[in-house]
């Protein structure tokens, strides 16, 4: 399936996501300093575990050897984890076994959380609240070391929004659905347990269509998501694949009807999205084409809002909807004999106080976290137990609005959920959604630092608030292995901050001029960029890296004049404002192999390798920095990989033909260089380099073989170093290339004491030595 994959990662999913992968870090280091030292890997791993760990090891590396249990266990879950450490419980000392013994209930209950996290699957209601508070009682256990894991609960109590930085990496299961992810993750998804039932069995039983019918508000899309996420994971799922599309056009306040930039307002536009996500084209007749797909496959299309585009379109598509395909609807209205009708009734009021508080106390929402259940139902009441108008509530109680006001005003619900939510933001959020209206377009974090000259942390603390007021959006995006955040100002904010609080028009040029200034950049950094194998070649995955990619340019600038602190000071700066680019850590290693921490600088590169495994230029970098490390072997999988990436790269061809020299692989270097040496595109100075390299390839060919006793055959390569040097156009023998020849002669008159000299290799050892004498090595 093609389509784009819009995956927000939600601050509550990204706590979740800290917490479990804190666990599983120092489960695995538990592992490594009690487990690994002990036994190989096949005596430690179970056969299912090995091969699926090492199935993930080899995806990410190329590995000829054994992995051992060191290597394998960093490709571990929590759910191999929990079994490894019970399989080898009486390896273990006395203590961590009983522990882990005690322990395993409560962290076999986080691995459905965990998979819901990783896996962009709905969170459930207590998801956040039991994972917290089963991390809270890891952490005062004695024999296991938390250290990770207490770390990371002391940051989430402390600053909270330092989860804003990290990314859930890419879940490869997105290829058969573009589900959205959902965006109930604050509470998690609460109650309609019949409902889902009922809907997942409608989905799999005789009807074609589906409607999820029901008033604006009342949950109708979260519903849907939710349904079309539990069917993939059906052990027996139905279908090839899930197709969602959205036709919301309008959003409903408390006091109008807001429309949606950029809706779907038509059905014909809506069976083009829908048939251009399964086959990547837009049709102009999409109906044909799309019913073509479902008859060869079995697909479930989930069409959301569909009474904003009904038509005759619409109910021909349906009326022809082969069987094994099915649609399921969301709408206020009925499409009429085409579909079973399920209507969806307003929340219980127990399900209402649940979602209430839920909200109140994941927004910290004091006063009605405290309120007790009998005054909460009698407020949901008066919200109609609309799941919609019950998060608005909370939205304008946040911020100050007495409750009795807001219930009291329902036709103000925007201007209360909105304009005080505005007065109680800090005046750095406040420039935030200055410049979100000013610049057209969704901007990263550093751009937004850039644009308001702010600090990181304060822009990051900013957009914490925003987004919990819900006056601005994230929008992460697949990019590679991980995702790539930018953040939006919301519709409903856009048109009630225009409209009362419009951006002041010395603000607005200050802002607008920032915005050239950043495009020049752009443009600047760009246009630079004439060698990409340079190491102050910044690659940016998209424009929104330009600010990162700047500060990470200066870094390299100011390594090279050995200003070690600043450069230091710029690449933490970058780092904060992209913690998941892999240009910080490609930096990085760059900037400690300079300083000379080679072990760090490997570290680093490891790290931004696993962010982008597909950069030629990366893993070049990579592998030179292992040559220098004396780690040949290493250097050249790297190199192999950069050729295998970038076929025409002469660089990292002669950086192969280097590998193999110092592995004394002769032949094959000459194999990789001698197709080069006739290249005509090459500067002179690469060219120098690569007859350098391959001439001493026949040189200490014959070294080696002559170490070896080898006398024949080590003269033969000498043989061969004087024709190949002939060969070697006059420009590019330099003083070095010169001296060079009087190595080849002090190897001959060791190897000639040794050689049987009958009348041809007289002749041949003459015409050598001759060679030798009258060949200028000044």
């Amino acid at each position: 399936m093609n389509g784009s994959i819009n995956m927000a990662n939600t601050s509550v999913r990204l706590t979740l996501f800290a917490v479990i992968s804190a666990i599983e870090e120092d489960l695995r280091t538990t592992f490594i300093q009690e487990l690994a030292p002990q036994a190989d890997a096949k005596v430690l791993f179970d056969e299912g575990t090995y091969e699926r760990c090492k199935e993930r090891l080899f995806n990410e590396e190329s590995y000829a050897e054994i992995p051992t249990a060191t290597q394998l266990i960093i490709f571990s879950d929590l759910g191999d984890l929990c079994q490894l450490m019970n399989r080898n419980r009486e390896r273990l000392p006395a203590a961590i076994s009983q522990e882990i013994r005690k322990l395993t209930p409560e962290m076999q209950s986080l691995i459905p959380i965990r998979n819901r996290v990783c896996h962009v699957r709905p969170l459930v209601f207590d998801d956040h609240t039991r994972a917290l508070e089963i991390a809270s009682h890891l952490v005062e256990t004695k024999a296991l070391n938390w250290t990770r894991l207490s770390a990371t609960l002391t940051r989430i109590r402390s600053e909270p929004q330092f989860v804003l930085g990290l990314e859930i990496p890419a879940d490869d299961d997105t290829r058969n659905h573009n589900l959205p992810s959902p965006d109930f993750d604050e509470t998690g998804f609460l109650g309609r347990d019949k409902e889902i039932a009922q809907l997942l069995q409608l989905c799999r039983g005789p009807y074609p269509v589906i409607s999820i019918l029901g008033v604006g508000g009342i949950g109708k899309s979260a519903l849907a998501i939710k349904v079309g996420y539990d069917i993939l994971d059906l052990p027996d799922c139905p279908f090839d694949s899930v197709v969602w599309c959205s036709s919301k056009t309008m959003q409903l306040t408390p006091s109008r009807i807001v429309t949606m930039k950029e809706a779907i307002s038509d059905s014909l536009k809506m069976l083009q999205t829908v048939s251009a996500t399964i086959s990547g084209v837009v049709s102009a007749n999409p109906v044909d084409e799309l019913l073509e797909y479902l008859r060869e496959f079995r697909i479930l299309i989930i069409l959301d809002n569909l009474e904003t585009v009904l038509d005759d379109r619409i109910r021909d598509f349906l009326a022809r909807l082969p069987t094994g395909s099915k649609v399921l609807i969301t709408s206020r209205i009925g499409i009429g004999a085409f579909d079973f009708p399920f209507k969806l009734e307003e929340l219980s009021r127990s399900e209402s106080v649940q979602l209430l508080r839920a909200v109140a106390k994941s927004r910290g929402v004091e006063n009605l976290v405290k309120t007790d259940n009998k005054q909460l139902d009698i407020y949901c009441s008066r919200l109609k137990h609309n799941p919609g108008y019950i998060k608005w509530f909370v939205s304008a109680v946040q911020v100050g609005s007495r409750p009795e006001h807001v219930l009291a005003n329902p036709e103000l619900f925007l201007d209360f959920c909105v304009s005080n939510v505005y007065e109680h933001l800090s005046q750095t959020s406040r420039d935030v959604l200055d410049v979100m209206l000013t610049v057209p377009e969704n901007v990263s974090h550093g751009e937004l630092v850039f644009l308001n000259e702010r600090a990181p942390l304060e822009i990051r603390e900013a957009l914490q608030q925003l987004l919990v007021t819900n006056m601005v959006v994230m929008d992460s995006r697949p990019r590679g292995t991980t995702y790539v955040t930018n953040y939006l100002i919301t519709d409903l904010a856009r048109e009630y901050l225009n409209k009362h609080h419009p951006v002041d028009p010395g603000v607005y040029e200050r802002v607008f001029n920032r915005n050239r200034q950043l495009t020049a950049l752009r443009e600047e950094m760009n246009a630079k960029i004439t060698n990409e194998y340079s190491a102050f070649a910044i690659a940016m995955r998209t424009k929104h890296d330009i600010v990162a990619a700047k500060y990470l340019r200066d870094t390299l600038k100011a390594a090279s004049a050995k200003d070690f602190d600043r450069s230091e000071s710029l690449l933490a700066t970058a780092k904060e404002l992209a913690p998941d680019y892999f240009e910080v850590y490609r930096v990085e290693g760059w900037l400690r192999a300079e300083r000379g921490h080679i072990s760090a600088a490997r570290a680093a590169y490891d790290s931004a390798i696993e962010l982008e495994p597909n950069s030629a230029q990366l893993r070049l970098w990579y592998g030179q920095l292992l040559l220098r490390a004396d780690d040949a072997e290493s250097a050249l999988r790297q190199l192999l990989v950069a050729r295998e990436l970038d076929p025409d790269a002469v660089h990292t061809q002669i950086e192969i033909g280097r590998s193999m020299l110092y592995l004394r692989q002769y032949r094959e270097c000459q194999a990789v260089l001698k197709p080069l040496l006739d290249r005509t595109d090459l500067r002179e100075r690469t060219g120098r380099i690569l007859w350098d390299l391959y001439l001493q390839t026949f040189r200490r060919e014959a070294d080696h073989l002559a170490n070896l006793q080898d006398n024949q055959a080590a003269f033969e390569a000498l043989e061969s170093y004087r024709d190949e040097y002939k060969k070697c156009p006059s420009n590019l023998r330099d003083q070095r290339m010169k001296s060079r020849i009087e190595d080849v002669g002090r190897c001959l008159q060791v190897i000639k004491r040794f050689l049987n000299l009958d009348e041809e290799m007289q002749r041949r050892m003459k015409e050598l030595e001759d060679w030798l004498e009258f060949e200028p090595t000044r």
